[in-house]
């Protein structure tokens, strides 16, 4: 006998399960909204980032023609230690603001650098404060860090910087893992990554609309997985990507490529001086930062200060600010129309067999997995999260976003078990329908 489909349940169901899609798009842009990542999805971002990255190889790196990295981790000056009351208990170090003070003050005379970013925190005060604050207001296209405290208010560095030139640099954990990077905070706080990237791209401003987030008039999200470009091993000795070459028989291998890295002493040994210490020539210091983006603050990945752990392990918190720039422009928290559509699509095929058959957990299934507990809680969820982790994989894949699984998998199973409560209250002769 010939299988017969009920064109009006067909119907009712589509147009039901349109409806629950919609929804579950809601849902998915408000757990997106969110600053942080729930449990589930760290392994399946580390794994599936570096199967993208690290095994296939798809994100190239960026053109390290554009960076210069000025190390500041050993570069340090004692300075007098008080108590509570003011009284001299010791000595602490600082960052030695002799020798940024000198490196700000070349560069002033000659700011030829695309864009510098000082991931600095300037507490407490030196004798040299006056003559760097001096040059860093003559210094375009400048940030320099701050954070906020446990209140959520800002707290802005001793040194009296402009604050056109002040920038957000905290970085959201889930569980002391930074994995999404938020891009405004408290309706009026941009951070170091979007200040950067309206300085570099003057014509594209941020907006904060009624109901959503543009950049140059696309609509964002504003908080998003970074998928990092340059990863933290680059910076302590390891490969970091490759350029092709090709060896003797013609084959492609690989040649890492090379960042431009120097500690803050190094660099300023570059200068050419007189008998008496007076700078002749800058011309080093100059060709190193020429028509780049420089970033000053601590790469140290051993025993650093600024390290915090990310989908690629332990991360320098500077690269972390660079990589969330660098997703800027590789728009990868714009929201797409493909995106839009896939995930429609996505959620109204998993509202319609959820609508149509008794159980997620169908014939088809228990064949597979030989096992016959259609109706456990523990199985159909097993079934929905399995489904919305292929739909998160391929989503990063194509779009780098990833969204929820177990949030989405854990609303569909009680939309299936409000569906058959509700079938057996009303319904309690209706015949099971058959699995195609």
């Amino acid at each position: 006998m010939a299988f017969k489909i009920n064109k009006k349940k067909v119907l009712r169901v589509s147009a039901l399960s349109f409806s629950n899609a919609l929804l579950m798009m809601w849902l998915t842009f408000t757990l997106l909204s969110y600053p942080y990542v729930f449990f589930d999805e760290f392994p399946l971002i580390r794994y599936s980032s570096a199967v993208k990255n690290l095994i296939l190889k798809w994100e190239k790196p960026p053109n390290p023609d554009r960076f210069a990295f000025i190390n500041i981790a050993w570069d340090k000056a004692l300075i007098d230690k008080n108590d509570s009351e003011g009284f001299p208990i010791g000595y602490q170090p600082i960052t030695d603001r002799e020798k940024l003070a000198q490196f700000f003050t070349i560069l002033s005379k000659k700011p030829n650098y695309k864009f510098m970013v000082c991931d600095i925190e300037f507490k407490d005060s030196t004798e040299y404060d006056s003559t760097m604050l001096a040059a860093i207001k003559k210094l375009p296209r400048m940030a320099v860090s701050y954070h906020r405290d446990d209140n959520d208010k800002p707290v802005h560095p001793d040194v009296k910087i402009p604050k056109s030139k002040l920038s957000l640099s905290d970085l959201e954990k889930t569980s002391q893992k930074a994995v999404k990077f938020k891009l405004f905070h408290n309706d009026s706080l941009k951070s170091t990554p979007l200040i950067m990237y309206e300085g570099i791209h003057p014509g594209e401003k941020f907006e904060k609309n009624a109901f959503y987030y543009s950049l140059g008039g696309r609509p964002i999200f504003n908080s998003f997985i970074i998928d990092y470009r340059i990863r933290p091993y680059g910076f302590s000795g390891d490969a970091q990507v490759n350029d092709s070459t090709h060896n003797k028989k013609g084959k492609a291998k690989e040649k890492p490529v090379q960042y431009s890295k120097i500690y803050l002493g190094e660099l300023l040994a570059l200068l050419e001086t007189d008998d008496d210490g007076n700078v002749v020539s800058a011309d080093g210091v100059h060709e190193f930062v020429k028509d780049r983006i420089v970033f000053i603050g601590d790469f140290t990945l051993t025993n650093g200060n600024d390290i915090h752990e990310t989908i690629y392990g332990d991360t320098q918190g500077p690269l972390i600010l660079l990589n969330a720039f660098l997703a800027l422009e590789n728009r990868d928290n714009q929201i797409k129309a493909g995106f839009v559509i896939y995930l429609l699509l996505a959620y109204w095929f998993i509202s319609f067999i959820t609508f149509y058959y008794r159980t997620i957990y169908g014939k088809w299934v228990q064949k597979l997995t030989r096992k016959s507990d259609a109706g456990s809680f523990l199985a159909s969820m097993t079934v929905f999260a399995s489904y919305f982790m292929v739909i998160s994989i391929v989503s990063f894949f194509l779009f780098n976003i990833h969204v929820g699984t177990i949030i989405l998998a854990f609303y569909m199973n009680l939309i299936e078990k409000g569906k058959n409560l509700f079938n057996n209250k009303f319904s309690p002769k209706q015949e099971e329908e058959k699995a195609v």
